[in-house]
């Protein structure tokens, strides 16, 4: 062999690096079947996805690039998704809701995965706030309270403290609870609204509502996040959201219905009267099974309940004593008239 047929030390090194790029492609790939892993459908080699059940057919072993990937296509789905779905909720939600009761599946995010996504960032939240803003979670929830009653004694605030700080942990125990609570009363109420209107049934009523509720959801944790660091401006934000959560259902509801201004005012009335009816029906169920529950001793050494009965009987003393210090200067200005009768007598 003549020298110029002898490989350079350059080229030497370029075929064992490309041979230990073939070889290291040979260990990912993955036997390709004709049928498909999952269902055992026959597949063609140009077939990329089954058509018995719909999988991937997949050419290269898991590696932390393809897992990744496959974590944010199924539970997050944030790489195209999110976002579009995000903006097409606030610009056109009809697009995104209708779209999906018609079959449109792939352009957004499923109603269950977007519920999924609030839920998680709902999660997200409640720790924040337990891990480093409970304490001024619960004053600022204090003061509230003590703005809506007005000044009570210090016994009283102390115990109305104690329980709003075991109610709001409850609360916050029970979060993802609440939101699955939630939302089957709200369908349930459009249902009835929309009765005459026979364009979606119950379950796609359910449909509209998970994504109009998560998307609220979302937006407005986004935003007590980013002011939970301000107590004024952290209350601010949530009388906004209050009113804002009535204001983007009445706007999903609208354009979803294509209702015209008439009827979008008069279904908004009968959805606060029909909401207005449910909760006073939960209230007093929900009253007479706390009451028997609180007669029949269920209830008893139950820390909230507990804090229940101690306000309530530091009321009744403060009450006792109130009238006890009202008889006593009603006895005084009696005694004060016998005195000045004497003297006028004497006199």
């Amino acid at each position: 062999m003549s020298e110029e047929d002898t490989p350079s030390k350059k080229e030497l090194r370029a075929q064992r690096k490309e041979a230990k790029r073939l070889e290291k492609e040979k260990r990912n790939l993955l036997t390709v079947s004709e049928n498909c892993k999952g269902c055992g459908t026959y597949m063609s080699l140009d077939q990329r996805f089954c058509a018995g059940c719909g999988a991937k057919r997949m050419y290269n072993r898991l590696n932390w690039r393809s897992l990744t990937e496959d974590f944010t296509d199924r539970f997050l789905n944030l790489e195209a998704h999110f976002p579009k779905t995000f903006i097409a909720l606030l610009t056109k939600p009809e697009d995104v809701i209708v779209g999906y009761v018609n079959g449109v599946r792939k352009k957004y995010i499923s109603a269950f995965g977007y519920f999924a996504i609030a839920l998680t960032l709902a999660g997200i939240y409640i720790f924040i706030i337990k891990n480093w803003f409970l304490e001024q979670f619960i004053k600022m929830q204090a003061e509230g309270a003590k703005l809506s009653t007005g000044d009570v004694p210090d016994a009283i605030a102390e115990a109305q403290l104690e329980m709003t700080k075991s109610f709001t942990e409850t609360l916050f125990d029970y979060n993802s609870l609440n939101y699955f609570i939630t939302i089957p009363i709200v369908i349930i109420i459009s249902r009835i609204v929309f009765w005459n209107y026979k364009k979606f049934n119950l379950v796609e009523h359910a449909v509209i509502h998970l994504y109009s509720f998560s998307q609220f959801a979302i937006l407005s944790m986004i935003l007590q996040i980013a002011t939970i660091w301000s107590g004024s401006l952290y209350m601010v934000v949530s009388i906004v959201v209050m009113i804002g959560m009535f204001v983007y259902s009445g706007y999903v509801l609208k354009r979803v219905f294509e209702l015209s201004w008439a009827n979008f005012i008069l279904k908004t009335g009968l959805f606060f009267l029909v909401l207005l009816v449910l909760g006073i029906i939960l209230i007093a169920i929900g009253s007479a099974i706390f009451v028997y529950l609180a007669k029949s001793g269920a209830l008893d050494g139950t820390d909230f309940f507990e804090l229940i009965k101690q306000q309530a009987e530091m009321q009744k003393s403060l009450k006792e004593a109130a009238l006890q210090a009202k008889d006593s200067i009603r006895r005084i200005d009696s005694l004060k008239t016998v005195k000045e009768i004497v003297i006028d007598s004497i006199r």
